[in-house]
């Protein structure tokens, strides 16, 4: 599709509860099909939050209200399974011991499995320090 031919698709509104996951695959669908920029998503998925949702964005500080990166990384830490279960994940990791026989490179590997879950704030650099 060009440029010039995008549709004009309005996602859906999100108010804080049903699945999170399936509510941003369905606004980036939208996104992709219209073309949006990024300040036009941001303005997007800003106007599209309603309810609880839509409280929890007005508490965020101003710049992390005009980031989309930002922006979408709070809404799925606060309303995202990954959110739901981050202390969870990091206890997890924070436990985690070479058991008897386990090789270092296992454990490493399992640890590695384990950070992007437990530290999902961060960006990919900083889970794998």
């Amino acid at each position: 599709m060009s440029p010039s031919h995008h549709m004009h698709v309005k996602p859906g509104t999100y108010e804080g509860s049903g699945p999170f996951e399936s509510n941003v695959s369905h606004f980036e669908d939208c996104a992709e099909l219209c073309g949006w920029d990024m300040r036009t998503k941001m303005l997007m998925l800003a106007s599209s939050l309603r309810g609880t949702a839509r409280t929890y964005y007005m508490s965020l500080p101003e710049q992390e209200r005009r980031d989309n990166r930002i922006l979408s990384s709070r809404l799925n830490n606060r309303f995202g399974n990954a959110g739901k279960h981050h202390y969870m994940w990091l206890k997890k990791n924070e436990k985690r011991r070479r058991v008897k026989d386990e090789s270092i490179s296992s454990l490493a590997h399992a640890i590695r499995q384990l950070a992007p879950k437990a530290y999902s704030e961060l960006d990919h650099r900083s889970q794998e320090q």
